[in-house]
């Protein structure tokens, strides 16, 4: 069981994605380059850092079963990596689309969607490697996914989240709170 908070910004539109842009970058601690992943060995390294970065926070038996973690959504998603000394360190990905159901905690969130205007761009799967925690990474991976939808004119962005310290973060940067704390039955 996982807690998860659903945050969305305002309105994708320039000055609200930037503020968040701004926040975000006065709160990075060590420079990187988050890179798009597209090859699909790739891809595996980033499910395995998923698994490794995840399983102390879950007891979920089925999620221990093949020592990585992918799900329907990822075929779909855009995905950015940070590497150290050639090894994947922190991942993330978005999955865009103008339909709830097509999107990760697509039930979760569609009684907020009413009042948002699609595409829908769902930030998730943000991970970080336990030994390289604490040095902004997850900072730098949310600062490219929202560069990357100042390119839309409209559209909003939506996370949802299972760490109280990952919501503050958020806030502080600008999102906004479309929900407290619900009980998901799943993994991470």
């Amino acid at each position: 069981m996982s807690d998860a908070n659903i945050y969305s910004p305002v309105k994708a539109d320039q000055k609200p994605i930037q503020k968040i842009i701004t926040g975000i970058e006065s709160i990075i601690l060590q420079p990187a380059i988050p890179i798009r992943v597209f090859d699909r060995n790739e891809l595996e390294v980033i499910y395995k850092l998923r698994f490794n970065a995840w399983k102390t926070r879950t007891n979920i038996e089925s999620f221990f079963k093949n020592e990585r973690f992918s799900d329907r959504y990822d075929g779909a998603a855009m995905h950015w990596a940070i590497k150290d000394h050639n090894e994947f360190i922190a991942s993330s990905r978005i999955n865009i689309s103008n339909y709830w159901m097509e999107l990760p905690y697509g039930e979760v969130i569609k009684p907020f969607l009413n009042n948002f205007t699609p595409p829908f761009f769902m930030l998730s799967r943000l991970v970080v490697d336990p030994k390289a925690r604490k040095n902004g990474y997850s900072n730098l991976l949310d600062k490219e996914r929202l560069k990357y939808i100042l390119n839309y004119t409209q559209g909003t962005a939506l996370v949802v989240v299972s760490s109280e310290f990952r919501v503050e973060k958020l806030l502080k940067c600008g999102f906004c709170l479309a929900s407290g704390f619900e009980e998901l039955n799943t993994v991470p």
